[in-house]
């Protein structure tokens, strides 16, 4: 459902983010 999906979206962002964090 649209729980799961947010739940989702945001550990990809988490991710994208930290990734980005430690690359710089």
């Amino acid at each position: 459902g649209i729980k799961d999906w947010i739940k989702g979206a945001a550990k990809k962002l988490i991710k994208t983010v930290a990734s980005h964090i430690a690359n710089q």
